[in-house]
């Protein structure tokens, strides 16, 4: 029951990233400084572009900035992301096992990403979300010390509930 209750919190914390690139990105392109890039968002969105090409794009097309997957803050969120599309969109082998009596199993599942759920991995999912998020904006313009007032404002976290550590945040590559 646990793991499945963890299964859950992974999905969800990798929708509530996706749902706010997706909104967030909206308002933006509603800004005269990027409102060229409005209707390729939208297309986006109504075509439901993956939220791998929404990261890779989208702050550099709209905003940019690149955001370097290397980067603790985005790779955190990458791993985050790429667990859960182990555990959404597994592929069974074609290996079929026989069992005493007449039992055949065609196909088997790999459910590592499964076992591998942990409370411990999933207790730091809001700060794996909020370091990220913190990237997108870094890369709006938002100021390292407006940083928690910005999420507060997307997400409802009071300011005073994080500590900004900069050294850990501050990693994104304007487009020239």
């Amino acid at each position: 029951m646990q793991k499945q209750e963890l299964a859950l919190a992974l999905f969800l914390a990798v929708s509530v990233v996706e749902t706010f690139i997706n909104a967030f990105f909206r308002v933006v392109v509603e800004e005269d400084e990027f409102r060229t890039h409005r209707d390729r968002v939208l297309k986006d969105i109504e075509r439901r572009r993956s939220l791998d090409a929404k990261i890779k794009k989208w702050p550099e097309n709209v905003l940019g900035v690149r955001l370097d997957e290397s980067t603790p803050n985005v790779k955190r969120f990458l791993d985050l992301k790429n667990h859960r599309n182990a555990l959404m969109h597994f592929v069974s082998s074609h290996e079929s096992i026989e069992l005493p009596g007449p039992l055949y199993v065609h196909g088997m599942a790999d459910m590592s990403a499964f076992q591998a759920l942990s409370l411990e991995q999933a207790v730091e999912y809001p700060e794996i979300i909020r370091r990220f998020v913190f990237e997108i904006f870094l890369a709006r313009g938002i100021t390292e010390e407006r940083l928690p007032h910005a999420f507060h404002q997307w997400f409802g976290e009071p300011p005073s509930n994080h500590v900004v550590q900069p050294t850990a945040v501050r990693n994104v590559a304007r487009r020239d």
